[in-house]
């Protein structure tokens, strides 16, 4: 082992939330929200028990998803990631160049398949980008249906707890219900090989340090990696706890509330040179031409002293995504001129820079 990184790890107890009154009739929302926005506001991860997915469909999901990545590479690479983004996803074909958190340069030591909802050409919202089928290993006739099982309990789950983080937010549950009508999400299966003995995990993360893109992140993992850092600069372990879902939020949800809600940088180390590491991750964001109006009201828990926070400027959730997947995937070198236009999206030019407040408790347009 690289005792380089095991010996500057460093363990912390997260917070474990049970989001099991989200499924009670009627579902406790603000009991369930105080927690997350405790955890969200001051940690930015926590550990997410009491979610109503059996046991048995988080083992078949993840024997799925090992089944998968032990395909001969020419059978996974018949069903490679398209302009769909959909697919397979090979390793080194994915460098995070977007990230505020370090300069990458490096491609990540990661494959993986991308599945999202499958939308057919009838579909009310066929024309928007990344509409389509998704691709299936032809010689894994389980595997679609137990991906899809996952992801259709695991968008339940989302759903409940983007209502959560309304009610704990002091607004209505169904704030955010208007922006989820036809939500933008991925399920993306991983598989992170050894490590060479010779190669520094630093160098060669298996996923390089980052926030993610969306609202929330939903993460089942099977063995050490993932690592959050910490307000001190200091990366935390967080290792898999049997049964329990890994949650974040992203940078959409971040900007949304104005920075008060906290999208926690992290990575994943390969720390083990002989075994190879698995993880499922379901990115849920809201609808493709949500125009996220940030939360003037709120502001960051941690400020600099005498330091006023500005406030983010508001932006259209589908413009920004293609943005970030744009140049950190290498099959996506398009014009996002064209996509906006493809998608009836308005043309315009939003920044990273700051601008005038907003009213009070806006949430977004459509």
């Amino acid at each position: 082992e690289y005792m380089g990184v095991i010996e500057h790890s460093i363990r912390m107890a997260l917070p474990e939330i049970d989001i099991s009154p989200l499924f009670l009739d009627p579902p406790q929302y603000e009991s369930v929200g105080k927690q997350l926005i405790d955890a969200y506001s001051t940690i930015g991860f926590s550990y997410i028990v009491g979610h109503s997915i059996p046991q048995q469909v988080l083992d078949e999901v993840m024997e799925a998803n090992k089944a998968f990545h032990s395909l001969p590479r020419e059978e996974k690479l018949e069903i490679e990631l398209n302009h769909n983004h959909r697919g397979f996803i090979p390793i080194n074909t994915s460098t995070l160049v977007t990230s505020y958190v370090a300069e990458v340069k490096m491609p990540n030591q990661s494959e993986s398949i991308m599945i999202q909802r499958d939308i057919s050409q009838t579909d009310p919202f066929a024309h928007i980008p990344f509409a389509g089928p998704n691709q299936w290993p032809r010689s894994l006739p389980s595997f679609q249906p137990k991906a899809e099982k996952y992801r259709s309990l695991i968008a339940h789950v989302a759903l409940q707890l983007v209502r959560a983080f309304a009610a704990g937010l002091g607004l209505p549950s169904s704030a955010f219900d208007p922006h989820f009508t036809h939500p933008t999400y991925f399920l993306r299966m991983f598989c992170y090989p050894p490590r060479p003995i010779d190669q520094d995990p630093l160098v060669y993360f298996g996923s390089a340090p980052h926030s993610d893109y969306g609202f929330l992140t939903l993460i089942l993992q099977d063995m050490m990696g993932l690592q959050l850092k910490n307000s001190q600069g200091e990366w935390i372990d967080i290792p898999p706890v049997p049964g329990a879902l890994v949650m974040n939020v992203g940078d959409t949800l971040h900007r949304w509330t104005n920075g008060f809600l906290i999208a926690t940088p992290h990575r994943v180390i390969r720390y083990s040179t002989d075994a190879t590491r698995h993880s499922i991750v379901f990115f849920f964001d809201c609808n493709f031409d949500t125009l996220v109006v940030p939360m003037a009201h709120l502001q960051p828990k941690t400020v600099i002293e005498g330091v006023k926070p500005q406030p983010f400027e508001p932006f259209i959730y589908g413009e920004y995504l293609f943005s970030r997947l744009n140049r950190n995937h290498n099959h996506r070198k398009v014009d996002p001129l064209h996509l906006k236009e493809a998608a009836n999206l308005p043309v315009q030019v939003t920044t990273e820079t700051n601008a005038t407040p907003v009213a009070e408790n806006s949430l977004s347009q459509t």
